[in-house]
């Protein structure tokens, strides 16, 4: 129950009654930690003066992902912020707090959320002479008691800001006997501070920084723009509870065409090479990755790039034989295969391993044009022994019919 002067408060304001959307385990959406990867890798480089993206490098990768460029930039701030990734000079590497991230727990992501919401205040907030605190560190209780008190409730984003300053101007003997009920507790609140961080530009600033971390965002009705506190924003301020963890998506695939498919939440040892040397054409729960030369070219690496990806892709062995020798690995496939000397012949039932054959840099030399379906023909020129030899040395089991 709100007291009277909480209560004229929240009916003085134009509200809608906010859009119910159901609710996503926190931080779980397919983005989070392909923007994290795209940091590491070093597709999306840092800017010494302020450890955010660069923009180019920015522009291009979301270009190239479909993928819209504000939320990057705003998952990358999130990110830095929460110490999840930090810079050195020009390149993203893991942050203090990435493991906590990676990890899923709730305790864990609710704690560097919240540290990160802070970071960002005193990021987007200009310089003051004054303030009674360091940073807004009541920053997380303050928007509790705001949105238990509009719960169910989306106010026009111009109004927003003004909102919460004159919550803060509420009197203070009432507000702060509301602030200790049980629904709220908040008995170490306080509340004279919180003006001190609500002028103009820090209304700004916190507006700014629950985007970037995803705790709110506005939407249009009746051709004017709403605030909107988010599921996500709920289950951190701990005014809904969080629903079940969806299960973790491990899909690991390579095609023939030159197309990799990488669940999310696999290894981050595994994405990072993959997001280094391949092109992102499409960012979801499993993202798409296209094989190419000139991505594998585009920036450094210790070793090789081939060897570098064909290490990260072990676990889909056997490549697709297109593959392997795109990368320069041993092209061998296995398969049985059953000869006939004195023709020349080769009898295959697979057909996977009569294409790898035909296609096979080591073979392909050997085998004549033509041939009845599942059969191969050896060139007349060609020494058969040879032709079986190298079979064997590549793999393959070679048996007579």
């Amino acid at each position: 129950m709100l007291p009277s002067s909480l209560s004229s408060f929240v009916s003085s304001h134009e509200t809608i009654p906010a859009p119910e959307h159901e609710a996503e385990y926190p931080y779980s959406e397919f983005y989070w930690k392909p923007v994290a990867c795209a940091l590491l890798s070093g597709r999306v480089r840092a800017r010494q003066q302020d450890q955010q993206p660069n923009r180019t490098e920015m522009e291009r990768f979301c270009k190239q992902a479909n993928f819209n460029q504000r939320y990057f930039d705003g998952v990358a701030q999130f990110h830095v912020a929460s110490g999840v990734i930090k810079a050195r000079f020009d390149k993203y590497e893991q942050g203090p707090h990435f493991d906590d991230f990676w990890s899923g727990d709730l305790d864990r992501l609710q704690s560097t959320a919240r540290d990160g919401i802070v970071a960002l205040i005193r990021k987007f907030t200009p310089f003051q002479a004054w303030r009674p605190t360091l940073s807004f560190d009541d920053v997380v209780d303050f928007l509790k008691a705001f949105f238990t008190a509009f719960e169910g409730k989306g106010l026009l984003c111009d109004k927003i800001g003004g909102a919460w300053l004159r919550f803060t101007q509420l009197p203070e003997k009432e507000l702060k006997m509301w602030l200790r009920t049980p629904g709220l507790n908040l008995t170490t609140l306080s509340a004279c501070n919180w003006i001190q961080w609500l002028d103009v530009k820090g209304q700004s600033a916190l507006t700014n920084t629950l985007y970037a971390a995803g705790w709110a965002y506005s939407m249009e009705k009746d051709k004017r723009e709403w605030f909107c506190l988010s599921s996500l924003g709920k289950v951190m301020l701990n005014l809904a509870v969080a629903p079940p963890r969806p299960p973790v998506v491990m899909e690991f695939k390579v095609v023939s065409d030159f197309t990799v498919l990488a669940g999310a939440d696999l290894p981050v040892a595994t994405l990072i090479p993959i997001f280094r040397y391949c092109r992102l054409k499409g960012m979801d729960n499993v993202l798409t990755f296209k094989l190419d030369k000139q991505s594998m070219r585009d920036l450094p690496s210790s070793t090789s790039a081939e060897q570098e990806l064909l290490g990260a892709l072990r676990p889909c062995e056997p490549l697709p034989l297109t593959v392997t020798q795109f990368l320069g690995g041993d092209p061998a496939t296995g398969g049985v295969m059953h000869f006939k000397y004195c023709r020349g012949l080769v009898r295959v039932k697979d057909p996977a391993v009569l294409a790898a054959l035909r296609s096979h840099p080591k073979l392909k030399g050997y085998i004549d044009r033509g041939g009845p379906p599942g059969y191969l023909i050896i060139k007349d020129a060609s020494d058969p022994n040879n032709f079986v030899l190298r079979c064997r040395e590549h793999g393959f089991e070679v048996k007579g019919f």
